[in-house]
């Protein structure tokens, strides 16, 4: 049973506009931010409280959301989806680096 899952992604977005994005997501997964940390330029860090069947819709919106999850991430929320739901919520920590077109070359 999933019930905690790291979310390590990153995106090309602008700053201020890749967190308004993290929060669409989150909503859109009828999820609740329970804590979040900026690091400066660089990163930031969102827990999110979220039901076990929203897992999928929250790896959905966050791809949707130019926030690109790292490949062992998804195929990580891929499995906790596939268990039988519980009804406890999942906490998800989703760590996103803020990052330029040059950076990723």
């Amino acid at each position: 049973m999933l019930s905690y899952a790291f979310v390590d992604a990153f995106t090309r977005v602008e700053r201020q506009e890749a967190i308004a994005r993290l929060r669409g997501a989150v909503a859109a997964a009828e999820g609740v931010i329970v804590d979040f940390a900026l690091f400066g330029a660089e990163a930031m860090r969102l827990t999110v409280e979220i039901a076990a069947g929203a897992v999928p819709r929250l790896a959905a919106a966050l791809e949707a959301s130019d926030v690109h999850l790292f490949d062992q991430c998804a195929a990580d929320l891929d499995r906790g989806a596939a268990q039988p739901s519980s009804r406890r919520p999942v906490l998800a920590m989703i760590h996103v680096a803020f990052t330029t077109e040059a950076a990723c070359a």
